[in-house]
């Protein structure tokens, strides 16, 4: 198998070809290696790679993705034996003694682990530059940031050096690199995925795991494998079952937004592609109208900063204490750091007042739902913006809560669906008038995963992706090397 039919495939057919025989386990985890040495001097999204994946026979498994590689963002998931760094100099030399409940996932469903991909520091910002890996660039084009938390992630999945890679959401992470990358990004239903008692729950369960996908199928096929729950939960409820995504769905009551929000204008290529997806979607025979969600977004912005904030005393402090190793500009960013400062200053009536206005937020999206089936509208406001748009070593003197309302900008439209727990996708649109991918994102009420797949699914088939290829590519990488040998 040439690098080109490598990446041709997504992972339900990469698993198919194993399934048959026609590929190894071990080609294809030598292929992915391949592929990630080709494009990371461009992209700087891969942390390392696992060479030791090359040695010895590889068992086949009667497992949906067996013997498919994949990347892992370099927070989401804990592998036994394996370091975890968290994007900082903090975590430098953190390793896994265990495997989490998530990869212990991943693992059944077949899956073979080639490496880490960058990340946010401590998935804090919506893009991947840091103090431990540098700039993660995006391949579509190179002076783009892919997003974050989950940038180095979607960098990889859409240059073509795996099918899937391991991401997580606790306010954008996956759907807005997804959106930037031109990928499917899922941000299940809160509770849908477990993980485990080897997460713990600073975040008041806004932030799941998942992934980042180049298909619908994989994607679907993916959440099947990951679904469930733990005796550790806090929340356990029962989920609707997810059904099948290729399945039709009778007429819904379909709310939209294209134009700005909260004062963010969205540019002229997004507004175009969610408009293209409610037209189609009327055509459909659905019910569909304008719609906005009214809200404090201020407050909201200022609450998820406390949160946040307050999420960060123990995580960094327990890294402080392991590893000792101080909690200064030299081993986190400015933001992380001002972030920590504020969270040491918060008192327990401000924490609980935080989560008054999330319940507050979530209430206006529940409410919504009630009276409609789906919400459709932009993942982010414009396309993927320049490396260095956001100040992530802002100086003490910068007053905190402005600063988090300029860098929450393109990732407005994701963070509420963290609070209100429900099911939110971003799908790719490729808009002829723009360079770049913009993303469409649908939310579905809480629990309803199966019914959000299976809109997306005539959606993905109704905008299919173009045979254009982002700018890094591991095809073109590879043609590059070929003309400099």
């Amino acid at each position: 198998m040439n690098m080109d039919e490598y990446s041709s495939h997504d992972a339900t057919g990469l698993a198919a070809l194993v399934a048959r025989r026609e590929v190894t386990p071990g080609e294809l985890a030598r292929l992915a290696i391949t592929a990630a040495a080709q494009v990371n001097p461009a992209l700087s999204a891969v942390v390392e790679t696992y060479d030791d994946r090359l040695e010895g026979p590889m068992p086949l498994a009667d497992a949906p993705f067996a013997g498919v590689p994949i990347l892992n963002k370099d927070l989401a998931v804990g592998e036994a034996g394996r370091l975890e760094e968290m994007g900082s100099p903090l975590a430098k030399g953190n390793r896994h003694s265990t495997d989490s409940l998530v990869w212990s996932r991943y693992r059944a469903a077949g899956f073979v682990s080639v490496g880490r991909t960058t990340t946010a520091e401590f998935g804090l910002l919506g893009v991947t530059e840091n103090l431990a890996t540098g700039i993660t660039r995006n391949p579509w084009d190179v002076t783009r940031t892919p997003g974050g938390s989950s940038g180095g992630s979607a960098a990889v999945v859409a240059a073509g050096v795996v099918p899937v890679a391991s991401g997580g959401d606790g306010g954008g992470s996956i759907r807005v690199p997804a959106a930037y990358c031109g990928l499917v990004g899922l941000k299940p239903t809160r509770g849908r995925i477990s993980q485990g008692r080897s997460r713990t729950d600073a975040h008041v369960g806004i932030s799941t795991p998942f992934a980042l996908t180049r298909s619908l199928r994989d994607c679907a096929r993916l959440l099947a494998c990951l679904e469930g729950g733990h005796p550790a939960d806090i929340a356990r409820l029962p989920m609707p079952p997810l059904g099948d995504p290729g399945q039709r769905t009778g007429p819904l009551r379909v709310g939209y937004l294209t134009g700005s929000w909260y004062g963010y204008d969205t540019d002229a290529a997004t507004t175009a592609a969610v408009q293209g997806v409610v037209d189609m979607l009327a055509a459909d025979g659905h019910d569909v109208r304008p719609v906005r969600l009214e809200f404090d977004f201020p407050a909201f912005l200022d609450a998820a900063l406390d949160i946040w904030s307050a999420g960060l005393l123990v995580g960094l402090g327990n890294l402080s204490d392991r590893f000792g190793r101080p909690i200064s500009r030299e081993t986190v960013l400015g933001s992380t750091l001002r972030m920590y400062r504020h969270g040491q200053s918060l008192s327990a009536e401000a924490y609980i007042r935080a989560l008054a206005v999330f319940r507050d937020v979530g209430e206006v999206v529940g409410r919504f739902f009630e009276g409609a089936d789906l919400l459709v509208l932009p993942t982010t406001p414009q396309p993927a913006p320049p490396v260095g748009y956001y100040e992530i070593n802002p100086p003490d003197d910068v007053d905190l809560k402005e600063w988090h309302r300029t860098i929450y900008v393109n990732d407005s439209f994701a963070g509420v669906f963290n609070i209100s727990g429900d099911p939110a996708i971003s799908l790719p649109v490729f808009p002829d008038a723009s360079p770049l991918p913009v993303g469409v994102q649908i939310v579905a009420p809480y629990g309803q995963d199966g019914r959000l797949l299976q809109i997306a699914s005539q959606v993905e088939r109704a905008f299919p992706h173009p045979a254009r290829r982002p700018a890094v590519h591991v095809t073109t990488q590879q043609e590059m090397h070929l003309a400099a040998g």
